[in-house]
């Protein structure tokens, strides 16, 4: 039996349960659509391929040398001739070739440079920064590197140092059981920023200037870059282990790509010295879209386990360089996931914490499989009746809320880390970049990361659609596809760039160091060259935000560790709640600025009113492109004609002159565009975030119980494979199929839109209060109500073109009683059945009377209108052939006529002149009139072709 427990929170300081309900099962009503569609276990199968030979059998990528992470630093003054020591590098040049001396440029001051040694025998080093004496405080666990290894005094600012205050390096080292990979220092370089130099692509730099405080002396900044340490290890392409349920759904098929996906870097067997702690589980997610272009979200958790040695091979014990006399441990990794429609990424990653934590406990009497199995179909969807899941697990708890309505397209983004990571500028120039279509490989050390911003980076362009390859999380399989020639977006993890070169036509960006490496042809595109005024608005509230979530730490919300939170429930939702809401002041900030350079662009469509042709679809015979880039800034236009040619422009020119599924989307986009000032001078809001509210309804969703399990326990020692007898109960298996991925409602006509549908709330309380506008608000639904049930008038009478024509004559009355209707779907339904009775010109009519009454066309009615006009079979042309002819002949005819009636004028002045020929012509005129003005002698066709008919 599953016990629903329905729970009001009446304040935030407690819970208090008001039902209790139990029943057999939830029915498909109750339930909703699905959660969580599949659970998959992956990792090293007995027939795994090794991953590196597949990747550079491509022969696209060239792999460089591992760097072995950096175990110390120490400071050499060369001018009082100390030499380097044995097994230390110098850094003798910076990367333009000037000289890498710490006090570059400081006359009489000496010549001091930085010395580090690499290897793998003692722990590595973490950090670097930089002391100023007196000034700064040293950070717990670091070290000062206060002498030279002659014992000189290791003082790097000779300016500072003859006012008594110096500057000196120091480093944290890692701990000698630390994890065998820990993030480690793997590379140090010398930059003078005085001289046009700056941080190499990925490293982080030490704001803190060596000759601060010196007249003449070059600006010196030290630079490092942090990457995990590759140790003993054999990587191999990760298959599919396990999943649940055991087949595919019939509307959703599990991907066969989905085990690389979970695991990007490939499952690897790796060689520990015995000591070591063992590495903590990493969180991580990414998105897959499927044919129809719908996306997939995957959350996974990648954990080690003891791999038996016995199992090694001896080519394997080989490449360990195993010996006898040295004790080691062999690991391999894991990774459990959850595939969804849905990018409920912190509850996934709450429950697959607690399944892996069960896998670790001592014996249970409810197996992982039934959790499994409780959570993808026990578990239902949040709707506005009941907008939050509560689930207990163990000492923590999971939170399903409902997702936000909104025409805005739903998606993992997170913009909050977005914006905390990169800062205004760098947000703003990937917005450009992104706009241009230009190549964007995003890359961080955090897995969990990557997904979060790429998410928000292929949104922030609302109501444009990434049309290009988009692999938020990219498997090393999918490496090669890097050196493509076309716009991507790309996420990939940092240390892939340790073995192999980035691209260089792509733009790298650096999550974690707000770094940006350009191609050569791109050197100086930044955010600059957007249009002026919007782009510095954007700046200046991205700004404001971006204090605000480094004030709140929202942003930090996006992480790859598995640490419980043992906040109270108020706190979460709360907590959540804030989130929510900062998010949507980012994203609304972008949509201000996209609704302001993209002001009155549907002015500039083309409409089809005339019976198309063969290019009729082509967007520059949609959409007047030359005449929407004059109407912008001057200085603009070299943006806007780049803009026009991408791939995203030319979709939304097709998705507003014709039906698409983005329809909505893009009505709500030019309601946006109306309400923007382009100028910027007032604030407005486009989305609506204050209306973000505590719930009181919370479904509480009990564990699993012992059903058919008593007396049995389980103890595991490490994840199992999962066992299909273990999932559910006898009885419920046949039930798991009921629940669909989505709510999808069907109807083969146009309906109000959700914003049309809250225009029109909101007018019915400005007008309740005077009863003539009540009446009048009253009498237009009523008239809305009529056009709503048109669909089926139409389809039970005989003569559906009557039919038709007469809605459209009660449609001008309407108008032409000044009555206001509340919004354009009594046209929309007109124009959609336009074109499901073939009646083009009926269409024409109608989008010219809307026009003619200064009805504004939104993106969905005007997609019918268009639809109608192009798939409708137009009339035959009023003329066939033997109809010219006679067309010809009236003509003819028509001319005798005017020459009989000149020379009947021309007799009455001269009557005493008569002509013969002139009287056979009179003759002839009047056989033809005779002729003409008997209608009996004409045949169908020349009556049809003069109007007349049989009747």
């Amino acid at each position: 039996m599953a016990i629903k427990t329905v729970v009001r929170i009446d304040s935030l300081d407690s819970l208090t349960i008001t039902e209790l309900e139990v029943e057999s099962r939830f029915t498909m009503d109750d339930h909703g659509p699905r959660v969580a569609d599949y659970f998959v276990l992956t990792g090293l199968t007995e027939d795994s391929k090794p991953l590196d030979e597949e990747i550079q059998s491509e022969g696209h990528i060239k792999p460089q040398r591992n760097l072995a992470p950096i175990t110390d630093i120490i400071i050499i003054i060369k001018s009082q001739g100390e030499k380097v020591p044995p097994g230390y590098t110098c850094i003798d040049q910076t990367p333009f070739g000037f000289q890498a001396d710490l006090n570059n440029g400081c006359l009489g001051s000496p010549s001091i440079f930085l010395c580090y040694k690499r290897g793998y025998d003692t722990p590595p080093l973490t950090d670097i920064g930089i002391l100023y004496e007196g000034k700064s405080r040293l950070m717990e666990g670091c070290e000062v590197v206060s002498s030279t290894p002659t014992g000189l005094q290791a003082n790097v600012n000779s300016r500072i140092g003859v006012s008594s205050q110096r500057a000196y390096i120091t480093f944290r080292k890692a701990k000698a059981d630390s994890p065998h990979n820990t993030l480690a220092v793997i590379d140090i370089t010398v930059i003078l920023t005085n001289k046009g130099e700056t941080p190499p692509h990925a490293f982080n730099l030490i704001n803190k200037n060596l000759n601060k405080g010196s007249m003449v002396g070059n600006d010196v900044y030290i630079c490092y870059k942090k990457s995990a340490i590759l140790g003993n290890s054999l990587v191999y392409e990760p298959a599919l282990l396990s999943r649940y349920p055991l087949e595919d759904y019939p509307e959703f098929s599990l991907p066969d790509s989905v085990s690389k996906f979970c695991m990007p870097l490939g499952a690897t067997i790796e060689c520990w010295p015995k000591g070591h702690t063992h590495p903590l589980p990493l969180f991580s997610t990414f998105v897959l879209t499927d044919q129809g272009g719908a996306k997939v979200y995957g959350a996974g958790v990648t954990f080690y386990e003891s791999y038996p040695e016995n199992n090694l091979t001896d080519q394997q014990r080989e490449s360990f360089h195993m010996k006898e006399s040295q004790s080691y441990s062999i690991h391999t990794n894991k990774c459990i996931c959850i595939l969804s429609r849905w990018p409920f990424f912190d509850a996934f990653k709450k429950f697959l914490t607690f399944i892996y934590r069960l896998s670790l406990s001592g014996p249970l009497t409810v197996p992982i499989e039934r959790y499994i199995a409780h959570f993808m179909h026990e578990v239902p969807f949040p709707t506005p009746q009941r907008p939050r899941i509560f689930m207990q697990l163990g000492h923590s708890s999971l939170v399903l809320a409902q997702p936000q309505t909104s025409p805005l397209p739903l998606s993992g983004a997170s913009y909050c880390a977005l914006l905390q990571n990169l800062g205004p500028e760098t947000c703003l120039n990937l917005l450009t970049y992104v706009l241009l279509e230009n190549k964007i490989l995003l890359h961080s050390l955090r897995p969990a990361l990557l997904t979060a911003v790429a998410e928000a980076v292929s949104s922030m362009i609302f109501p444009f659609v990434w049309q290009c390859p988009y692999v938020p999380l990219c498997p090393l399989f999918l490496a090669m596809t890097l050196n493509a020639p076309f716009p991507v977006i790309f996420g990939i993890d940092s240390r892939y760039f340790d073995k192999y070169d980035p691209p260089t036509d792509a733009t790298c960006v650096d999550i974690d160091t707000n770094t940006i490496l350009l191609p050569d042809d791109k050197k100086g595109m930044s955010w600059k060259i957007l249009p002026k005024k919007p782009a510095k608005k954007l700046l200046s509230m991205l700004a404001s935000l971006h204090r605000e979530v480094l004030r709140t730490g929202i942003g930090d919300s996006v992480s790859d560790d598995l640490a419980i939170e043992m906040a109270p429930l108020d706190d979460d939702f709360n907590k959540k709640r804030n989130q929510i809401i900062l998010e949507l002041k980012i994203q609304d900030a972008f949509l201000i600025f996209m609704a302001s350079i993209m002001k009155d662009y549907n002015k500039y469509l083309l409409p089809i009113t005339q019976q198309p042709t063969q290019r009729v679809t082509d967007a520059d015979a949609r959409f007047d492109c030359s005449g929407f880039i004059k109407s912008r800034d001057r200085a603009s236009h070299g943006f806007f004609k780049q803009l026009s040619k991408t791939q995203q422009f030319i979709k939304l020119v097709e998705d507003v002159s014709f039906v698409s599924e983005n329809d909505e989307r893009v009505a709500f986009f030019e309601e946006c565009t109306e309400r923007v000032d382009p100028e910027g001078k007032e604030d407005v809001k486009l989305i609506d975030y204050e209306a973000v509210r505590d719930s009181e309804h919370t479904v509480f969703v009990t564990p699993p119980d012992e059903t058919e399990l008593e007396g049995m326990e389980f103890d595991y020692k490490g994840f199992p494979v999962l066992n299909p007898s273990l999932f559910l109960p006898m009885g419920q298996e046949g039930n798991i199929a009921n629940r669909s991925t989505r709510n999808v409602f069907n109807s083969p006509f146009p309906r109000r839109t959700k914003q049309e549908m809250r225009q029109s709330q909101k007018m019915a309380k400005s007008q309740a209060s005077s009863p003539e506008q009540w009446a009048n608000y009253l009498l237009s639904q009523c008239y809305a109500l009529w056009f709503l049930h048109l669909p089926s008038y139409v389809q039970g009478t005989h003569s559906k073109t009557r039919a038709l024509k007469a809605s459209f004559e009660v449609l001008k009355k309407i108008q032409g009683k000044n009555l206001h209707l509340v919004d354009e779907v009594c046209y929309r339904i007109l124009m959609q059945l336009c074109g499901q009775y073939s009646q083009p010109v009926l269409a024409v009519q109608v989008f010219m009377e809307m026009r003619q009454r200064d009805v504004k066309i939104n993106a969905i009615t005007y997609g019918y209108y268009n639809k109608a006009v192009l798939e409708s079979r137009w009339p035959a042309s009023s003329f066939s052939g033997y109809q010219q002819w006679v067309k010809l002949r009236h003509t003819l005819l028509a001319v005798a006529q005017f020459k009989r009636s000149q020379k009947r004028r021309s007799y009455s002045d001269n009557s005493d002149v008569v002509s013969r020929s002139s009287g056979d012509s009179v003759e002839a005129d009047g056989r033809v009139e005779e002729a003409s003005a008997n209608p009996c002698t004409m045949t169908r066709e020349e009556k049809s072709s003069t109007g007349m008919n049989d009747l």
